[in-house]
């Protein structure tokens, strides 16, 4: 043991840790709600947010949600431990926790991100940042799309933080680029008529490969209602936004154009 680099005797111990936890976790939890010391709480919880990487690692989501689901509810029971709870939740989040779940989400099968998914759900508004992330740098739709709808059960008002974005033109071309092409991936819903008035808003840009994006976005939103609008673009001094202006006229068949 002595010949082994701390490195190795720490991830040792934790492989042994999480072993533990794996075989008496009905136990373990019984034990953990019983907790009302304050240090002892502290000290478990801790425990826990130790193992939920390794945990990750080996793709245990549902003892993972199970761990987050207890100290959740200990918070929020207003019991004498709830402060500590809520100290230990604060520490998962701030962790390097959601950056493993985050790398998960990324390059796992669809049966991975689902099995991530209530997990986020239970960090509720903690999840935000890292779902925002997951659109700026995944190329795949499938994994977009379930990051969406996650990112939707969590808060409905998730499409105003990328309105807000764009109205603000304060961000990079790409990144810009990327929340309008998630506007065309997802259901506005109630929000259609704002999300239109943002798009319409690039129609003007002076960057054409904005204007070019948001129009293709807009016609998948509003289809023949957008005919107008694409006949006004016909005359865009970019050649890049009047193809894409006649490709739009083309789709809804257009008698005008």
């Amino acid at each position: 043991w002595e010949l082994l680099s701390a490195a190795t005797q720490q991830k040792t111990k934790l492989e042994q840790l999480t072993n533990k936890f794996l075989q008496n976790s009905d136990s373990f939890f019984t034990q953990f709600d019983k907790i009302q010391d304050k240090e002892k709480y502290l000290l478990a919880g801790r425990s826990c947010k130790k193992i939920i990487p390794e945990l990750i690692r080996r793709d245990r989501y549902e003892e993972t949600l199970a761990i987050i689901t207890h100290i959740d509810r200990h918070f929020k029971e207003e019991k004498q431990i709830s402060i500590c709870a809520g100290q230990v939740l604060q520490e998962i989040v701030e962790s390097d926790i959601t950056q493993v779940l985050k790398a998960k989400f990324l390059t796992g099968q669809k049966e991975i991100r689902e099995g991530i998914g209530p997990i986020l759900l239970r960090l509720h508004t903690e999840s935000v940042p890292l779902l925002l992330s997951v659109f700026r740098e995944s190329d795949d739709q499938l994994v977009r799309k379930d990051a969406w709808d996650i990112l939707m059960q969590i808060d409905s008002s998730a499409i105003d933080y990328i309105l807000d974005e764009l109205n603000k033109e304060e961000i990079a071309t790409e990144s810009t680029i990327d929340l309008i092409r998630i506007l065309g991936e997802i259901n506005c819903g109630d929000w259609i008529e704002p999300v239109s008035k943002t798009l319409r808003a690039y129609l003007k840009h002076e960057d054409p490969h904005l204007r070019e994006e948001a129009l293709w976005v807009y016609y998948k939103l509003r289809g023949g209602e957008g005919e107008n609008v694409y006949l006004g673009l016909l005359s865009d001094p970019d050649m890049r936004v009047q193809k894409k202006a006649i490709q739009c006229l083309g789709k809804i068949k257009s008698e005008t154009a």
